[in-house]
């Protein structure tokens, strides 16, 4: 697949000027499976709003540093990238209890095993999946954990691990979805933290809002009338809004 996303000039500047790695985090090279995958009859049956719930992990090592508990993805959209814990709420849930339970299922660690939960936030996003065409409510909850707790990857992950707060940041790693928006939240005290977030909040909108445009056009070439397309996204450079 040839098609090449535009990331407005301004934002090249912005991450150039912050020593944000671009590279990784708009990697073309999985696209074709991507949008693919998100094409599916599986995605274009969910016709109504997501709920989900993702878990930032996050211990503080004997350094001082913070380091956040993220797994490798098995499947496509975003296969081999990292992400949070997470997925979609079972019936009879709350969101916290989906994160919790997506955090217990994927990584091993239970909420028991936490020395702190906190609730990061509620937002309604089109463009947070490029499976579900009418968006995802989701929030986020961060856990704080012993150094040395036990985890083991899950079902869905290839691989569950460390990684830096500070590498995260700089655009080292392919990120899945949008989840520097919870690391974001996650780090609200650590100004230059919460700036390099923001803009990599941005760079993946308009990662995934390209990603979108080509999904409708696949779901219409293999749906035609019965094709679920997404509207109104947004603009990717306008935060997000909390409930």
């Amino acid at each position: 697949m040839s098609a090449k996303l535009n990331l407005p000039q301004f934002l090249r500047i912005r991450a150039e000027q912050l020593a944000i790695n671009l590279e990784q985090l708009l990697n073309n090279e999985d696209l074709e499976n991507n949008v693919n995958w998100s094409a599916n009859q599986w995605s274009n049956a969910k016709s109504e709003v997501q709920c989900a719930a993702d878990a930032i992990i996050v211990r503080k090592t004997r350094a001082n540093d913070y380091e956040i508990l993220m797994i490798k993805r098995s499947f496509a959209p975003f296969k081999n990238g990292l992400a949070l814990p997470g997925g979609l709420r079972d019936f009879g849930e709350s969101l916290q209890q989906t994160a919790q339970r997506e955090m217990e299922e994927e990584t091993g660690i239970s909420a028991l095993e936490c020395l702190n939960q906190r609730m990061l936030g509620e937002i309604e996003s089109r463009d947070w999946d490029p499976r579900f065409a009418k968006g995802v409510n989701l929030v986020g909850v961060r856990f704080d954990v012993p150094e040395n707790i036990h985890f083991k990857a899950g079902d869905d992950a290839e691989s569950v691990h460390w990684v830096s707060v500070a590498e995260l940041a700089h655009g080292v790693h392919q990120l899945a979805f949008v989840h520097s928006y919870w690391l974001m939240l996650a780090f609200k005290d650590e100004p230059s933290l919460v700036e390099r977030f923001a803009v990599l909040t941005q760079v993946l909108r308009w990662r995934n809002q390209f990603i979108i445009h080509l999904v409708n056009q696949k779901r219409q070439e293999i749906f035609a009338e019965q094709a679920v397309l997404f509207d109104n996204l947004g603009d990717p450079n306008t935060p997000y809004q909390l409930k």
